[in-house]
């Protein structure tokens, strides 16, 4: 089995060939494994300072492209 690094890219054609019949759900399932696990060490305050922000520049990017 080959290191898959684009992650976003296999999720997108593995629901894709899910939505089509390509893929089974069992397959998908036995090639699956974790490579790393990536847990924070940030605050719960410096998550929602963080979060708020983005939430306000996602409103600024709407209202930027009406």
């Amino acid at each position: 089995m080959y290191r898959i690094t684009e992650t976003t890219a296999l999720g997108a054609a593995y629901l894709a060939g899910l939505a089509t019949g390509y893929w089974k759900l069992a397959e998908i399932q036995k090639k699956w494994q974790i490579d790393a696990e990536y847990i924070t060490n940030m605050s719960h305050e410096d998550r929602k300072k963080l979060y708020t922000d983005w939430k306000k520049a996602l409103k600024a990017s709407i209202k930027f492209a009406k």
